[in-house]
C-alpha cells in the first residue's frame, strides 16, 4: 500500500497544485502539507482528510485510501457506512433497529468515534444494507473486526448464502418474469454436475429482490424426502398448513387445495433422484399434477432441476406422470456468460488479499482452463488462492495440481 505521502503527491500532481494552493483553499496551514509531503508525520483526524479530498475532488475510493495510508480504520468505516446508508435510503434509527443496536452506536459509528466491537451487527448491516459481497468485505474489513469474510469460491457444496452468488442473470429475469403474473408457470431448469442448479435455488429462495415468502425447498439428495409419507408431512408443514389425521397422499392433496390461497412456489432439486425411488410411485407424481390444475388463479407454480429434462427422466424411470409434461419453460445451465465469471475471478482476488503483484496471466488461465463453468471456475480460483497465501500445492506446480481438482467438471 502506498504511504499517505506518496499518495497526496500523486494527487497533487494530477490537479496539478502546489501545496501552498491547496492550503489557500483549504482551512490547513501550508506547513502541515510540508510535513505531510516528507513523510515525518501524517493527518490524525478525518474532517482533515476529507477536507483535502474534496479540495481535490478525489473520488470516495481515492478518499478513503488516503484514509487507510493515514492509518485511520474508523474514518474508512464511517465514509463506506455513511455512503451505503445513502445508497439504501436507510435513516440511523431503521439502521440500528434492523442490526439490533442502538441509535446513539450507529451514530459514533458515523462520528468516526467508534469502531463496531461484535460481528452479528455487521452481518446483519449486509442485508439490512442490500450490500454485495465484495461491498460487504470492504466494510467487515474496516470494522477490524476479526470476523471471517465471504468469499465466492465456495467448492464441493452449493451456494448458500446469495451474497457469495454470481452470474445467471438472465436465467433469474427469465424465471421472476414467469411468476411475476397469474397463473404462474412452472419452470424445469436443467444442467450439467457442476452448473450450479441447486445453487441457483438457495438464491431464489433466499434473496429478497425474489418473491418465494411462500417457498417450499425439496432436497431430494436428502433420504428422508424420498419417503412418500416423510415428504407430505414436511411439505405441509413447511406450506405452514394444518397437518391433516392421517397425512396421506388424499388428505395433503385436500389441505392443499383448502387452504393455498397466496402465490405458492414448490422447489424440487435433484427431481431425477426422487423419479429413482419406488415410494415416489407414480400415484404420487400424479397428485402433485392434479393440484397444479386444482389450485384456483393458478397460484401454485413447481420448479425442478436436474440434469436432463423431466420428461425424459421419467420415461427411463417408467413414471411417464403427465406431472412431468407441465413443465413448457426450460432453463439450460451452461457457463457463465463471460463478464459473470470477470465478476466473481475479480471477487474472489478482492477476498483474498494475495500477497506480492497481481498475476494478471494466472487469472486468465483459470477463466481458460474452467471454461468459465462454475464449479471449475471456483475449485481454480481457491486452488490457485491457496497455493499463493499457503504454498500448498507447490508454486511450482499448482496449475497441473488444480487441473486434478477439476477432472469431474471437465465437459
Amino acid at each position: 500500500m502506498d504511504s499517505f505521502a506518496t499518495l497526496l503527491k500523486k494527487h497533487l500532481k494530477n490537479c496539478n497544485l502546489e501545496p501552498a494552493e491547496l492550503a489557500k483553499h483549504t482551512s490547513i496551514p501550508k506547513e502541515s502539507f510540508d510535513v505531510w509531503l516528507d513523510g515525518s508525520k501524517f493527518p490524525n483526524e478525518c474532517s482533515v482528510i476529507t477536507e483535502c479530498a474534496g479540495a481535490m475532488r478525489l473520488s470516495p475510493n481515492d478518499r478513503r485510501a488516503l484514509f487507510k495510508a493515514a492509518r485511520l480504520p474508523r474514518c474508512v468505516f464511517a465514509d463506506l457506512l455513511s455512503e451505503y446508508m445513502r445508497r439504501a435510503n436507510i435513516s440511523q434509527e431503521k439502521l440500528a433497529k434492523d442490526i439490533g443496536v442502538s441509535r446513539k452506536t450507529v451514530g459514533k459509528w458515523l462520528r468516526e468515534e467508534h469502531l463496531p466491537s461484535k460481528c452479528e451487527p455487521m452481518l446483519k448491516c449486509a442485508d439490512a444494507l442490500n450490500l454485495s459481497m465484495v461491498q460487504f468485505n470492504e466494510l467487515l474489513e474496516a470494522s477490524g473486526l476479526d470476523c471471517q469474510l465471504l468469499s465466492p469460491c465456495v467448492v464441493d457444496k452449493p451456494i448458500t448464502n446469495p451474497k457469495q452468488f454470481f452470474g445467471r442473470r438472465d436465467e433469474i429475469k427469465r424465471i421472476l418474469d414467469q411468476w411475476s403474473r397469474l397463473p404462474l408457470q412452472n419452470i424445469a431448469v436443467t444442467g450439467a454436475k457442476g452448473s450450479g442448479k441447486t445453487s441457483l435455488l438457495y438464491y431464489l429462495r433466499k434473496n429478497d429482490k425474489t418473491p418465494l415468502e411462500n417457498g417450499v425447498f425439496v432436497n431430494f439428495k436428502d433420504p428422508r424426502m424420498c419417503d412418500k409419507q416423510t415428504l407430505l408431512f414436511y411439505l405441509i408443514k413447511q406450506l405452514k398448513m394444518p397437518v391433516p389425521e392421517p397425512c396421506d397422499l388424499y388428505t395433503f392433496m385436500d389441505t392443499v387445495t383448502e387452504h393455498l390461497d397466496t402465490p405458492t412456489f414448490i422447489l424440487l432439486d435433484d427431481v431425477d433422484r426422487g423419479m429413482k425411488n419406488p415410494s415416489l410411485d407414480q400415484p404420487f407424481w400424479d397428485g402433485l399434477r392434479a393440484l397444479s390444475n386444482d389450485i384456483k388463479g393458478g397460484k401454485l407454480a413447481f420448479l425442478t432441476t436436474s440434469r436432463e429434462k423431466p420428461w425424459e427422466i421419467a420415461q427411463t424411470y417408467g413414471k411417464e406422470s403427465p406431472f412431468f409434461n407441465i413443465f413448457g419453460h426450460v432453463l439450460t445451465l451452461g457457463p457463465l456468460l463471460e463478464d459473470e465469471a470477470c465478476e466473481l475471478v475479480t471477487a474472489a482476488e478482492h477476498t483474498a488479499q494475495l500477497p506480492g503483484e497481481r498475476d494478471a496471466e494466472a487469472w486468465e488461465w483459470i477463466l481458460e482452463q474452467s471454461q468459465r463453468w462454475p464449479m471449475s471456475l471456483q475449485k481454480l480460483a481457491d486452488c490457485y488462492i491457496k497455493t499463493m497465501k499457503y504454498g500448498e500445492p507447490a508454486r511450482d506446480k499448482w496449475r497441473e495440481a488444480c487441473l486434478e481438482r477439476i477432472k469431474p467438471y471437465l465437459y
